[in-house]
């Protein structure tokens, strides 16, 4: 594990360590380039980093799932179930009661019929 760690430390450190070698060398300067003057990532930040990388996984991972279940637990209307609401809700703009309930009664998924009877009782009113 100590040895990964190193390998890790390295693999980040030598190519920023060549890169900075390079433009010294290339402009001719003779500053001294060592451990000491070069700003590292703390471990404190790099370990920071590597939390915060983890919960955005798995927070995409949660969202991911939620949406599935979500999918699976949603029930659309069936498109003739649609079409019998829209005829129902179309019959009583217009105040044909009986044709309402025709539609409605050839509706197979009833969850929605209170929504229904709601915009029949409050066009009627209380005459």
């Amino acid at each position: 594990m100590i040895g990964t760690a190193c390998q890790k430390k390295a693999t980040i450190r030598l190519p920023l360590l060549a890169a900075a070698t390079l433009v010294f060398v290339c402009t001719g300067t003779n500053a001294r380039l060592d451990a000491a003057t070069i700003a590292w990532p703390s471990p404190e930040a790099v370990r920071h980093d590597a939390v915060i990388a983890t919960q955005q996984e798995r927070v995409n991972t949660a969202a991911t799932n939620a949406s599935e279940s979500l999918r699976e637990k949603i029930h659309v209307l069936s498109p003739h179930d649609a079409a019998l609401y829209h005829a129902a809700f179309a019959a009583q703009d217009i105040s044909d009661w009986r044709l309402a309930d025709d539609a409605l009664a050839r509706v197979q998924d009833k969850r929605l019929i209170g929504h229904v009877l709601a915009d029949r009782y409050l066009r009627r009113g209380l005459s």
